[in-house]
């Protein structure tokens, strides 16, 4: 157990980062308290942080590798999927939109996940145009407008 400097709480060493130079091996904030200061340090510095990530993101590109491993997280996180499953449903899909069918090679870009946003099941890959109509057309009030729309300029 440990004490913050900063918030005075009593917490366990793990909740304090590491820090070799000092004698117990952990910072003397807390993980909350240090965050927190982060956050504050880089929002009050905002052009000087972006211009450093710039440099270091050009300075350290990622491998092929991270890139499958990040891309991988972020599809778990927000779909519930992983790449293979992603590229599952494209081959499914004849490498192409599930909507107007153009290929993957005339988009050149990774197809969206289509996904209900109240229960979060992946409906299927879409085209940026398609994902962008189906958000309009999937939202009742937003398609009465659009319909609205398209019927006053007829």
């Amino acid at each position: 157990m440990k004490k913050c400097n900063v918030c005075n709480e009593e917490k366990d060493l793990g909740g304090f980062y590491k820090e070799a130079q000092n004698p117990d091996g952990v910072s003397h904030r807390c993980k909350e308290c240090k965050n927190k200061s982060t956050a504050e340090w880089r929002n009050r510095n905002k052009k000087e942080w972006n211009a450093y990530m710039r440099k270091h993101r050009a300075e350290h590109p990622l491998s092929e590798k991270a890139k499958r491993q990040q891309r991988n997280r972020l599809l778990k996180v927000r779909y519930g999927i992983d790449n293979d499953e992603y590229e599952a449903m494209l081959e499914r899909q004849h490498l192409a939109c599930a909507l107007c069918y153009k290929h993957k090679t005339v988009y050149n870009r990774n197809f969206s996940i289509d996904h209900d946003h109240i229960t979060g099941k992946v409906r299927a890959l879409l085209c940026g145009g398609c994902n962008a109509a189906i958000a309009i057309l999937d939202d009742p009030i937003k398609l009465a407008k659009a319909q609205a729309y398209l019927a006053k300029y007829k």
